[in-house]
């Protein structure tokens, strides 16, 4: 083997990895200016959001284990936010658990819709 025949190869994992974390970095970045603009347009919207445990799954909004909030074209719809969090949904082993008016009261429910909203960024 001839010295430096393995150093294009290097090079472009080095490159990928670079790509990759400022990828990352950009998401993170993006999840928490958007965590922001929506906590101060519903802070309320946030109470209830923190308070029923959303954040376990869906936290900042970029997901984890449940479905990624920020730049989602289904949240668009407030209808559809709020239908989502009465009806939930099981897709394969995540369950996204469905929240009466018991549990959140229409009041919250018009709150926190409008909180994920903004969080998926179609609020400004």
């Amino acid at each position: 083997m001839f010295q430096g025949q393995n150093e294009p190869v290097k090079f472009v994992q080095v490159a990928a990895t670079v790509f990759a974390a400022a990828l990352l970095f950009v998401s993170c970045d993006n999840s928490t200016q958007a965590l922001s603009r929506a906590t101060a347009l519903h802070p309320e919207g946030r109470d209830v959001f923190e308070k029923n445990n959303c954040i376990r799954c869906h936290e900042n909004g970029n997901g984890g284990y449940g479905k990624r909030m920020v730049d989602n074209v289904n949240l668009k719809s407030l209808d559809y936010i709020k239908t989502r969090i009465r009806v939930g949904r099981i897709m394969g082993a995540a369950e996204m658990p469905a929240f009466s008016k018991t549990t959140i009261s229409d009041k919250e429910l018009e709150e926190v819709a409008g909180f994920v909203r903004a969080l998926a960024g179609w609020e400004r």
